[in-house]
């Protein structure tokens, strides 16, 4: 027992410095510039840095944050590298990488609240009306609504995604089943993607577009809107500031008091199971100092540290789909003596499918 456990150990130790890998492409971002100057440059990191912050607060109003003024004195220090390019010898845009990890701690520091970089992906089942029928856009759409709605997302940092409309989604749903809001012919088209949030929209193009969405978690209605804009681009844009809006601060921890957790998974039965586990453990924002407390068997208990209610973490755990709350604990071995009960941890149960995605 005393090998396995120094074992994991170490492995613990290399996972979690590790970890900053995670998320690393948030911090990637395109400016266009006027010319390669130094001034235009700083101006470019300055604004590249501000989208970055967006991504990573998830609050695209956040400028208020105390925390974020000392962020922003500097734009270069956060900087890791850059670089020019110019697509189709047109427009020229400076190629940005911000060190995501660096700049998470100095928030986390500062008080600002982080969205995790662990988050839900949301499938959006967008209808085009450029048709009498319609036309529920595809993975690898041509229609420049698809590249807006994409792009839109990218910059917010939302994970999204368009159903692959294939031969069985074409069989499952049409577009007049997103404009006449059948839901449960929704939820089983959309059951082949797991993604833990669908958006459906359909948008009405004309002098003044027109969309009109939903928002559903788990099959479950959850909140609806109307746009109204000039473009296709802007509405789309709107789209997926208001869906950020709403699904962001789920997962979202301000930096506060860490409170001790005791985490029990059941089923981590292989090394490259615990290291599932733990890299997604380490992943989380607000989640620190995370040590194995014991492992018996195929149970694995963690003791680590969260800035948060016990709520959110559960909430953060499940975003590995293969992690779900257990419906009855089980008992880790117990090494406290007697006496020392008082002022236990709050403990939280988990079960790991390693097989299943």
């Amino acid at each position: 027992m005393k090998y396995l456990l120094a074992r994991f150990g170490l492995v613990a130790g290399l996972l979690l410095s590790l970890a900053p890998a995670w998320g690393q492409e948030l911090g990637d971002v395109r400016v266009a510039v006027v010319d390669r100057t130094p001034e235009v440059r700083q101006q470019a990191i300055a604004e590249g840095l501000d989208q970055v912050l967006v991504r990573l607060t998830g609050d695209k109003n956040g400028a208020a944050e105390p925390g974020l003024e000392a962020v922003r004195r500097d734009p270069s220090r956060w900087l890791q590298q850059f670089s020019y390019e110019s697509p189709d010898n047109e427009e020229l845009e400076l190629l940005i990488r911000f060190d995501v990890p660096i700049l998470l701690r100095q928030l986390e520091q500062g008080a600002v609240p982080v969205w995790t970089t662990t988050r839900p992906e949301t499938l959006f089942w967008l209808v085009v009306q450029r048709t009498a029928g319609g036309e529920i856009l595809a993975e690898g759409s041509q229609d420049p609504a698809a590249a807006a709605l994409l792009q839109a997302a990218e910059q917010r940092g939302l994970p999204a995604r368009l159903p692959l409309m294939d031969a069985e989604d074409q069989g499952r749903i049409r577009a007049a089943d997103i404009r006449g809001h059948f839901e449960e012919v929704l939820r089983r088209a959309a059951s082949r993607y797991q993604s833990a949030y669908n958006i459906s929209a359909v948008l009405y193009p004309g002098a003044t577009v027109q969309l009109r969405w939903r928002l559903l978690e788990q099959g479950r209605l959850q909140e609806t809107g109307e746009i109204s804009s000039e473009s296709e681009q802007q509405a789309l844009a709107e789209l997926v500031d208001q869906v950020t809006g709403r699904i962001a601060p789920l997962y979202t921890v301000r930096a506060g008091e860490p409170q001790p957790y005791i985490l029990q998974i059941e089923g981590v039965s292989s090394l490259q199971d615990w290291q599932e586990v733990t890299t997604h453990i380490g992943s989380l924002a607000g989640v620190r100092d995370v040590n194995v407390g014991a492992l018996a068997a195929n149970n694995l208990t963690l003791e680590l540290s969260f800035s948060g209610d016990a709520e959110q973490i559960r909430a953060l755990l499940a975003l590995e789909r293969r992690l779900a709350e257990c419906t009855t604990a089980f008992d880790p071995v117990d090494e406290t003596a007697p006496g020392e009960q008082q002022d236990q941890p709050d403990q939280l149960s988990f079960c790991w499918q390693g097989e299943s995605r």
